[in-house]
């Protein structure tokens, strides 16, 4: 009878530390959540905001620039600055995306057909900044709102690029 208290006992003592322990755990995985959580809203208000301040930079200097007629060489002028500005901020959501594959783990935040190469995460942000979106890369958890982010930004400046340069062809119609 002792023996099998024992035994019973013991089981309990097991059982219930399993269940702390579980407990624990699930503690730990909403702290560790969280800190990602964290990290991914500060940076990803960090590149938003430095996306619009890089853009608006590339904006004002063709802004102030003065010019008395359109012609190709201006308007290729405009363009390449431009697509140059969307192009950095392309690269750097892309670096953030690798940064955090590398440095996280990775199957918590992207799946689909992703290498381990930079190429990758490049083509991933072109596809999510333009809104294409083709789905052979695509993010989970909390990636998904940089994810989001990014392409509403994109949506935003590209908008704002197609306007200031229909602005511009106007006034100099005028």
């Amino acid at each position: 009878f002792f023996i099998n208290l024992r035994y019973y006992l013991l089981a309990l003592l097991i059982f219930r530390y399993q269940s702390i322990t579980r407990k624990y755990i699930v503690i730990s995985e909403k702290k560790h959540s969280q800190s990602f959580m964290f990290y991914f809203s500060f940076f990803t208000f960090v590149l938003v905001a430095l996306s619009i301040v890089i853009h608006g930079i590339a904006i004002n200097y063709l802004a102030i620039a003065k010019f008395k007629s359109i012609n190709y060489l201006v308007f290729a002028k405009f363009s390449l600055v431009l697509f140059c500005s969307h192009l950095t901020h392309v690269f750097l959501f892309a670096l953030f995306y690798a940064y955090c594959f590398h440095h996280f783990s990775a199957t918590e935040l992207f799946a689909g057909n992703l290498q381990d190469s930079f190429v990758d995460f490049f083509y991933f942000s072109i596809t999510t900044y333009t809104t294409l979106g083709i789905g052979d890369v695509y993010p989970l958890g909390n990636m998904r709102i940089v994810v989001g982010l990014q392409s509403l930004v994109g949506l935003m400046l590209i908008a704002w690029t197609a306007t200031f340069k229909l602005g511009y062809l106007f006034k100099i119609k005028k």
